[in-house]
């Protein structure tokens, strides 16, 4: 069982059909990054099998995007730095390719970790689109170079709406899951919200760990650091002005077990975010 309830409601299913045709509207206005992709959810059911409820959603295998032509290679992010069950002794597929001297290592800073950082900014800033792209549910398309060609989405069911950030940027297509999982300003905790999905979700559940697998080198992680900051700073300095905390500080919540019963949980006050 996991610390968190993944059962899909009616209402997760209505939210993944509608985020898809809103991300497809997405690709096709080309605000976005070239690299955003994801597995579109256009269908789903809710039904009772001898007194048990089940549900699910039809996922397309096929990654949609704006150019999935270079696509050789498809993986889960966390397998760059996870380790592979059937061969424990191993080194990660990150320390491989850096190995066979790919130009990766430190080089992710501007190979992978930017490219990330620039799609999920642009999907947010943009088009009001916020996902929770920690490493277990968005995956990298590389081409037989492996090269970044294609950053995936999936679990889009999870995908937060942003009403403001859609209003400020003139979109007047409706959003037809509203209000289930739609965020405003003047909400409870709006500003945090960002910071928890950007500064605690894709930190420390991928930028962090990816970091400790290339080295033990800190001056390198930190230049790592300090160059996507800067990338973040210099091209979308005015989105986080405007959406983000004002007093400067990161949020995230404690690491407790999760209910649906639970309808708001404390955001604990950081120093110091890292990324911005």
């Amino acid at each position: 069982m996991g610390r968190v309830d993944k059962s899909l409601s009616e209402q997760d299913i209505i939210n993944s059909v509608d985020v898809t045709s809103l991300l497809k509207r997405a690709v096709a206005r080309g605000k976005v990054s070239s690299l955003l992709s994801f597995f579109p959810e256009e269908s789903g059911r809710v039904g009772i099998l001898e007194n048990s409820i089940f549900s699910f959603t039809v996922r397309d295998i096929q990654p949609y995007g704006k150019d999935n032509t270079d696509i050789s290679y498809i993986i889960p992010a966390f397998s760059l730095y996870g380790q592979d069950y059937l061969a424990p002794y191993d080194d990660t597929l990150l320390s491989q390719l850096i190995e066979q001297k790919k130009d990766v290592g430190i080089h992710y800073t501007e190979h992978i970790l930017i490219p990330i950082i620039d799609c999920y900014l642009s999907l947010l800033f943009n088009e009001g689109l916020q996902h929770e792209m920690h490493s277990q549910i968005f995956l990298l398309g590389f081409n037989k170079r492996w090269e970044l060609s294609a950053i995936i989405l999936r679990d889009i069911e999870s995908i937060q709406k942003d009403m403001t950030i859609r209003s400020d940027q003139q979109i007047e297509e409706p959003v037809n899951s509203y209000p289930n999982r739609c965020l405003w300003r003047g909400q409870i905790n709006y500003e945090e919200k960002h910071s928890f999905m950007f500064d605690h979700k894709i930190y420390d559940f991928f930028i962090s760990p990816l970091l400790n697998k290339i080295g033990k080198d800190e001056t390198e992680k930190r230049k790592c650091l300090s160059t996507v900051s800067a990338f973040v700073q210099e091209k979308y300095h005015d989105q986080i002005r405007e959406y983000f905390p004002k007093n400067g500080k990161w949020y995230k919540f404690d690491d407790v077990i999760v209910s649906r019963a639970v309808k708001r949980r404390l955001f604990l006050e950081c120093d110091n975010p890292v990324l911005r």
